[in-house]
């Protein structure tokens, strides 16, 4: 991944798994469910990356994989 201005290499502070998210319920039980690939790419650019949410498009992705993630 690099940053608009061209800088690469960046790294990660620990293992990060961007296609599973992870929830514990309230009786302790933890669920996992996929994540679109529409919404792993946000939210690298937003959480990661540092991008407003709002100057991020996606545009390149087909419908179908930003529904069903397999």
């Amino acid at each position: 991944m690099c940053l608009l201005n061209g800088d690469i290499a960046g790294q990660l502070p620990a293992t990060v798994r961007f296609d599973m998210m992870t929830t514990q319920l309230s009786d302790g039980s933890v669920v996992e469910q996929k994540v679109l690939y529409y919404n792993i790419i946000s939210e690298l650019l937003n959480h990661w990356g540092g991008e407003d949410l709002n100057n991020i498009i996606i545009q390149d992705i087909p419908l179908r994989i930003r529904k069903v993630v397999q």
